[in-house]
């Protein structure tokens, strides 16, 4: 199964001391099978860009830096043209249902639905109704 991971999961992988449901189901997954998107980059960059210099941001960057070119490397999908349109079509059925999607979501899940992925993540409700198979790393029960 080829797994998207989302920018809440990654995260974790950042972190000194990450959430160890999260690390343990990350050891137990295939390293072939997981990938990241653009848009997780963008986030991530995005966040840090906006802290102060200083120990903590240098210790993301480094981070960001070891996400890119070594634990991902590779394995970093890009958003094509069938993605950017199923994006869109997602945005637009989220807004008629009245919940609308933010881009970096959507972006995901489109990514995910046109490579048939299933995408990991905490945040399950931002994604209900986009019709991609999900999973969440911090249930423990949660098999990759």
């Amino acid at each position: 199964m080829s797994i998207l991971i989302d920018t809440n999961v990654v995260s974790e992988l950042m972190k000194n001391q990450g959430d160890p449901t999260v690390l343990s189901w990350f050891a137990r997954c295939a390293l072939d099978d997981l990938h990241i998107a653009v848009t997780t980059l963008q986030e991530l960059r995005y966040g840090i860009a906006r802290l102060s210099p200083g120990r903590r941001r240098s210790g993301l960057e480094a981070g960001l830096d070891d996400i890119r070119q070594r634990r991902f490397s590779g394995r970093i999908i890009d958003i094509d043209q069938a993605a950017a349109l199923r994006c869109g079509e997602i945005r637009a059925a989220a807004d008629r249902d009245g919940r609308p999607a933010g881009l970096a979501d959507a972006e995901i899940a489109a990514i995910a639905l046109t490579r048939s992925m299933t995408v990991a993540t905490r945040d399950l409700a931002d994604f209900a109704g986009f019709g991609v198979a999900l999973v969440n790393p911090f249930d423990p029960k949660a098999s990759p």
